[in-house]
């Protein structure tokens, strides 16, 4: 997450997307680690996601770093964020 992103706005946008998406949606997203090209993540990945970002807003998931924070989602998913 760049500075300014809200933790809170990607909660919501995980719950509209869950709401609209089946099991075998793959979803085409972004900064990749690796090779070129968009990282192909699944329902479970978002669903995931969704799941940490509670616990991230509730104070329950601690992330790794000073500044900004790493959280690991799961073993294909982190997330970066300067907010907690």
């Amino acid at each position: 997450m760049l500075p300014g992103s809200d933790l809170d706005d990607y909660e919501h946008t995980a719950v509209r997307l869950l709401s609209i998406i089946n099991d075998t949606t793959r979803l085409l997203t972004a900064h990749r680690e690796s090779t070129p090209g968009a990282p192909i993540l699944a329902h479970d990945d978002l669903l995931d996601l969704y799941q940490a970002l509670q616990k991230i807003n509730r104070g329950e998931l601690k992330g790794e770093g000073w500044f900004s924070k790493t959280y690991k989602i799961n073993q294909r998913l982190s997330l970066a964020s300067d907010q907690y």
